[in-house]
């Protein structure tokens, strides 16, 4: 539609992740979460779903996937 609107925030608060859209979803993957005075690289792997207007954790921590890795 071309319009801007509010959907729902991601499960985990961070800052500088990668996104990238497929099957009409987004995954968003990384960046940095607060961790007591400082922030922590994060390799959980969240995917909105648009439909349900819903953000599912699809893994906090990917396997053999380094946190600073990008989309």
């Amino acid at each position: 539609t071309r319009q801007w609107r509010t959907v729902s925030s991601p499960n985990k608060a961070r800052v500088f992740p990668t996104a990238a859209v497929s099957g009409g979803r987004i995954f968003l993957f990384g960046g940095f979460t607060p961790s007591s005075d400082h922030l922590s690289a994060t390799a959980c792997l969240e995917v909105y779903d648009p439909k349900v207007d819903k953000w599912t954790v699809w893994s906090e921590n990917l396997k053999d996937v380094d946190a600073l890795m990008r989309m």
